[in-house]
């Protein structure tokens, strides 16, 4: 061994020395306690210090795991709530239509799990009899609950489209420029579809003009540049995301109500050049119903 080299306990006792000099507090210190524990000889507060760290890492980690699992099991239960849910403004349709229309649900709509364990009427009847007195729910107009109806006419997660004849029997009894509004945006979806086709037709001609220049002697001159070029507008090709199918049919039928209140009004004189641009926006090109 070389005069140089300083063995480990010697160190250690070198810093214990120093330690109690400065008057600092040796219990503490992870160096007091690097002791092997098969063969030094350690105190019971040193034992008890590195038994209970140990065993209070080992229980941080196992709650960790409680705590995720419990998380999981919450957020299961909370999407499992939510789908047996019926939202207000679903309800509000319902009770529209039990109120003004008919005293029994579509089909589509009663047969629906959320709708029967949130409509009373439908396992108890549509009355309720408590003492002989008939109770009916009476249905109130809400200007916060026909926005967000309006809001959401195009989502299908907030509004199934087993809902579609509930609001269409809502939009023919909707007055004021909100009903006008509603049929504007079902005639832009429609227009939006028309528009995709459009640009799909023109891909597909883009196609067929390139694998006939592929067949063609000629090169371009700057070969590097058009394929770079061929790359971006394939991207771009790829990035056309067609409309909902849904939403163009509920669009559809939308326009179609509307243009048979038009019809059937007192003034129907006045809305024939109305009527006519209407019927024309309903052309759909290349469109086939799922």
């Amino acid at each position: 061994m070389s005069e140089s080299h300083v063995p480990a306990w010697k160190r250690i006792n070198i810093i214990k020395q120093a330690q109690v000099a400065k008057g600092e507090s040796l219990d503490d210190d992870p160096l007091n306690v690097t002791t092997h524990l098969a063969t030094g000889s350690l105190t019971k507060k040193q034992k008890k210090h590195i038994i209970n760290s140990s065993s209070n890492a080992s229980k941080d980690n196992k709650v960790t795991k409680v705590k995720k699992l419990k998380n999981r099991k919450k957020e299961k239960k909370k999407d499992v709530e939510k789908a047996k849910v019926l939202k207000d403004q679903l309800k509000y349709l319902i009770d529209f239509h039990l109120d003004k229309i008919n005293d029994s649900l579509p089909e589509q709509i009663s047969s629906l799990d959320y709708v029967k364990s949130n409509i009373s009427s439908l396992n108890n009847g549509n009355n309720n009899n408590i003492g002989g007195n008939e109770i009916k729910e009476v249905w109130k107009f809400s200007k916060q609950k026909q926005n967000w109806i309006l809001k959401h006419f195009f989502n299908f997660e907030e509004i199934p489209i087993e809902f579609d004849e509930l609001l269409f029997e809502y939009f023919k009894d909707m007055t004021g420029n909100s009903k006008n509004e509603l049929v504007k945006r079902c005639q832009n979806k429609i227009t939006e579809w028309n528009d995709y086709i459009e640009k799909q037709e023109i891909i597909m001609q883009k196609l067929v003009e390139e694998s006939n220049q592929k067949d063609s002697e000629q090169k371009p001159e700057n070969e590097s540049e058009s394929k770079s070029e061929s790359k971006s507008e394939s991207k771009q090709e790829l990035e056309l995301v067609p409309p909902s199918k849904e939403a163009i049919t509920r669009s559809k039928n939308m326009v179609t109500i509307w243009i048979d209140l038009l019809k059937d009004a007192p003034n129907k004189e006045e809305h024939i050049k109305e009527i006519s641009d209407l019927e024309s926006s309903l052309s759909l090109k290349n469109f086939e119903q799922n």
